[in-house]
């Protein structure tokens, strides 16, 4: 998390913090107490959407972590509905996708995938709301192209790119 903050260009201490006065350059630059971690691995989005849900980590042991994900129920969902169990909405989903807009500034453009949201977020049988959730985006995005798409509309095989 440490490194995560020091490497992003959007974490910023407020102008107030007392830190802006230390004496340490490091502490005053990296707009953090903590120097021990600043230049180690940032987590991934995949684990900051964990974390955001509030599920903790399961396992830690020899660098690696085993994310603890609820598990989906059985029935597929329409693309804005709610799943109750697991408490994921197809705005949860959207805001995964932002963050991966915030991740990718100063590209020209990013390609989402429904199977790679799918996954990263620990779904099972989520499809449409995935893909609801992509199509929700176009609508936000002031340009966007359909690279792949099925049919329905709704498969793990839907690619869009969104110009960024």
């Amino acid at each position: 998390m440490i490194a995560l903050l020091n490497n992003s260009k959007y974490f910023k201490s407020s102008d107030k913090w007392l830190g802006n006065y230390h004496p340490d350059q490091e502490i005053r630059e990296s707009n953090l107490w903590n120097k021990q971690g600043l230049s180690g691995q940032a987590l991934d989005l995949k684990e900051l959407w964990y974390i955001g849900k509030g599920q903790g980590v399961k396992n830690i042991s020899n660098n690696s972590c085993d994310l603890n994900f609820p598990k989906p129920g059985k029935n597929s969902l329409n693309k804005n509905e709610k799943d109750e169990e697991n408490k994921i909405s197809t705005k949860d989903i959207e805001k995964f996708i932002k963050d991966i807009f915030i991740e990718s500034k100063g590209s020209e453009y990013v390609d989402i995938l429904s199977k790679d949201i799918h996954k990263a977020m620990g779904l099972k049988s989520r499809y449409p709301m995935v893909c609801g959730a992509m199509y929700n985006l176009q609508k936000e995005i002031s340009r966007s192209d359909i690279l792949h798409k099925t049919s329905s509309g709704q498969s793990s095989t839907l690619k869009i790119r969104y110009y960024l």
